[in-house]
């Protein structure tokens, strides 16, 4: 069977970069592009379903988001997402499996940051897998700012996500996954350690 991995992205414009081997010869591949709705909760923006568009989080009173499957497996540069076991996972960053990942990104306001995370259930929800990752421009390389069992295996209920070893004005990414393609729904409460940004009251300009 084949596998067509799905990517949802906010932009009008996308790119594909195909890369090839010499492992075999094969009729070509082609891609079905629709548009839909992204998933939708309270006021704060989704989470994005790639990297390079990660939903920057500046207000952290419960931020809500859900593991739907809008979502399809990204896995950019060094970040794997092939499973193994802590504490060395197979691409050293994260030790389940990607299905439906997503990607939020904040800054840090101290040396560490905090998550409280309340996961919900629908009939199909059997935890997250989520993860905190710096990322190095210049050599394109994640490394794990969170611990390693937080990656591995459903994480339900509530339970607090924290990062360490972090650099303050620096940018950081959170990786949430459904454990095995669970459909899940989440809420962040707010965290210690994020920088949060205020524009000042609403104006009409």
């Amino acid at each position: 069977a084949f596998s067509y991995p799905a990517v949802g992205t906010f932009s009008s414009c996308v790119t594909i970069k195909w890369k090839s081997n010499a492992s075999a010869v094969d009729g070509g591949w082609q891609a079905s592009i629709s548009c839909e709705e992204p998933p939708t909760c309270a006021d704060n923006p989704p989470a994005a379903d790639v990297f390079g568009q990660a939903t920057a989080v500046c207000n952290l009173n419960d931020y809500c988001g859900t593991t739907s499957g809008y979502y399809g497996e990204d896995a950019p540069f060094n970040f794997g997402g092939t499973g193994g076991s802590c504490p060395s996972p197979d691409d050293g960053l994260f030790a389940g499996t990607l299905e439906n990942n997503s990607w939020l990104k904040f800054i840090a306001g101290a040396t560490s940051a905090s998550f409280d995370f309340n996961v919900t259930g629908r009939a199909s929800c059997d935890g997250v897998q989520v993860g905190i990752f710096s990322f190095d421009a210049a050599t394109n390389t994640f490394a794990r700012k969170s611990p390693c069992n937080y990656t591995d295996g459903g994480w339900s209920g509530a339970f607090t996500l924290t990062a360490t070893g972090l650099t303050v004005g620096q940018t950081y990414y959170m990786v949430i996954d459904g454990n095995a393609g669970s459909n899940c729904d989440y809420t962040i409460g707010a965290g210690t350690g994020v920088a949060t940004v205020s524009a000042g009251a609403d104006q009409i300009v």
